[in-house]
């Protein structure tokens, strides 16, 4: 049986060696290829994210927030992040009032 370590020495000089004909080849593909292929390298990184982003209280405010934001709404000279941030409160009051008395701080108690 091999050694690990010199497995891994003889797997980065292998890389090392082809490194050169790889990148032609890459340099030599089309823009849109390489766009793809990071795209299709990103998705479980995106997945994650979202997942992580989305599951807690107010997550449809957050998904209309984040939606319009991405839209780029631009209204009355205003910017797509201030309405980004009007929709998703707006869509929070409107449809998750479960997640606002959830969310208050506890009062204090007199006496």
């Amino acid at each position: 049986m091999p050694d690990p370590h010199q497995v891994e020495t003889a797997l980065a000089m292998g890389f090392g060696l082809a490194s050169p004909t790889f990148t032609s080849l890459l340099l030599a593909a089309p823009k849109a290829l390489i766009m793809m292929l990071g795209g299709l390298a990103m998705l479980r990184v995106l997945l994650g994210a979202f997942m992580q982003s989305f599951k807690g209280p107010f997550a449809l405010g957050a998904l209309i927030s984040f939606l319009v934001t991405l839209a780029d709404v631009k209204l009355l000279s205003i910017g797509a992040p201030f309405w980004g941030l009007v929709a998703g409160a707006l869509t929070s009051l409107l449809l998750e009032r479960s997640d606002f008395a959830g969310s208050r701080p506890p009062t204090a108690k007199a006496g």
